[in-house]
């Protein structure tokens, strides 16, 4: 009898977490949880100038994404909705570029910024010498 009350409450238990671990991973988007960014260049041409065009991009968007929620780094979190934290990076991406758009550049660049939560990238830009 003992036998059969200890199989009854392993299985019960087993079975009330694994309930609770499927509700847990649910996909909803509106949930309030931590949302991971990477960024970086996807795409490069360069002439002499590449590595201090690099670093003049990519420092723009760090010193805005540092503006903008203190982050300096790839990856970094914010925390939100999905939807939420998707459009503050998106701003602070449009703010970026907008910092570099009178630079003449020698090199071709894309940049984007990728939600690892998703694997979606929600932000990419080019730079570049137009007659390349």
């Amino acid at each position: 009898m003992k036998r059969l009350f200890k199989l009854i409450s392993v299985t019960l238990s087993v079975a009330f977490f694994s309930i609770m671990s499927l509700t847990s991973c649910s996909d909803d988007n509106n949930a309030v949880q931590q949302v991971y960014y990477t960024f970086g260049f996807e795409q490069l041409s360069g002439s002499n100038e590449l590595f201090s065009e690099m670093y003049k991009i990519e420092d723009a968007f760090k010193n805005e994404f540092n503006k903008s929620f203190g982050a300096t780094k790839t990856p970094f979190v914010l925390e939100g909705t999905v939807e939420e934290c998707d459009a503050k990076v998106k701003q602070a991406c449009e703010r970026a570029t907008k910092s570099l758009e009178d630079v003449v550049w020698a090199s071709t660049f894309t940049f984007a910024v990728t939600n690892a939560n998703t694997a979606q990238t929600i932000y990419t830009a080019s730079f570049g010498n137009k007659n390349q």
